[in-house]
């Protein structure tokens, strides 16, 4: 499954659904480096992402009309977001990852997001399922294809009405935290 805006002309692709992203970290992390109040301060802080490795990145934020882009220079990037995950946890930046690979931590409180009145992308906001073109696929590699699309989609689904659900309970709590920090 790849996250992408354009799935490749070589590849057959089926979209499984939309995907939503958080700029999230560590609360140690925060306290040391402190949370980025704006996206402008996004640009400043040490990023861990999916990226293409030597090349700036254009992370895309959309708040209702309000569409923004901020270019970054990634402290740790990898194809692999279990383990920008587990580099976030681990203290090593404030890192743009899917919802559905945080939603168990940020639910701890293990990690926290940041800026959550916007909708951010890296690249694209969509999931698809690739696969090589192969006339003579055999009737299980059929089947098992059909099926996990089919659960992709559903589970896609059912975590981008989730997201959108705790998206204003994250942005009250996130903004009672900033004003709490501001007084003390």
């Amino acid at each position: 499954t790849r996250l992408i805006s354009t799935p490749p002309d070589s590849h057959i692709a089926a979209e499984l659904g939309g995907v939503d992203c958080l700029a999230c970290a560590t609360p140690a992390y925060f306290k040391t480096f402190g949370a980025p109040p704006s996206l402008k301060e996004l640009a400043q802080c040490n990023i861990v992402c999916s990226a293409a490795v030597g090349k700036k990145l254009t992370i895309r934020a959309r708040r209702g009309q309000e569409r923004h882009e901020i270019i970054v220079s990634p402290l740790l990037r990898s194809e692999n977001f279990q383990f920008l995950k587990d580099a976030v946890l681990a203290g090593s930046g404030l890192g743009m990852l899917p919802y559905y690979q945080v939603r168990e931590e940020v639910a701890a409180g293990r990690l926290v997001p940041v800026l959550t009145d916007y909708r951010f992308s890296l690249f694209g906001t969509k999931a698809f399922m690739l696969s090589v073109v192969n006339r003579y696929q055999t009737m299980a590699i059929r089947s098992l294809t059909a099926f996990l699309k089919l659960h992709a989609r559903e589970k896609l689904a059912e975590l981008s009405q989730e997201f959108l659900e705790l998206q204003p309970v994250l942005a009250r709590k996130e903004r009672r935290s900033a004003g709490a920090s501001r007084r003390a």
